[in-house]
């Protein structure tokens, strides 16, 4: 620096073959894009809720527009995320569950066919009725 203090600092890196499943990552990691990360299982974890990107071990906290926030990571395709997760709009998102399925509405339904096909059945019964 300018005043010329020095200082030192010793950090151990782990350099190993690419992981291509969880089941090659420390227990409580996930394996996303050939490294181990942390899962949704520890703070800052991979799918885990935040606020800023500061709460995600990856840096990154995305929201999906509808008020969640979850910790990220970047992917260009879905093999590039654990299992349980799925790439989309560039980050691995927890993947929504099999089998369930969901339709909404988001007006008013037209009742006008059902109507009239009610007062169609009271005429044709009202009318069966008189000719007997």
């Amino acid at each position: 620096d300018v005043a010329g203090t020095t200082s030192k600092d010793t950090i151990t890196a782990s350099i190993g073959a690419p992981c291509t499943d969880n089941s090659m990552c420390p227990t409580g990691n996930v394996c996303a894009g050939g490294r181990c990360i942390l899962g949704d299982g520890s703070v800052g974890g991979l799918g885990t809720e935040c606020v800023g990107n500061n709460d995600c071990s990856s840096g990154i906290c995305a929201g999906d527009g509808a008020g969640t926030q979850l910790c990220v990571v970047s992917c260009a395709t879905a093999t590039e995320c654990p299992s349980g997760f799925d790439c989309l709009s560039t980050v691995c998102w927890p993947a929504a569950e099999e089998g369930i399925c969901s339709v909404g509405s988001t007006g008013r339904r037209n009742t006008a066919p059902t109507f009239l096909l009610l007062a169609l059945a009271a005429l044709f019964i009202t009318r069966r009725r008189r000719s007997k």
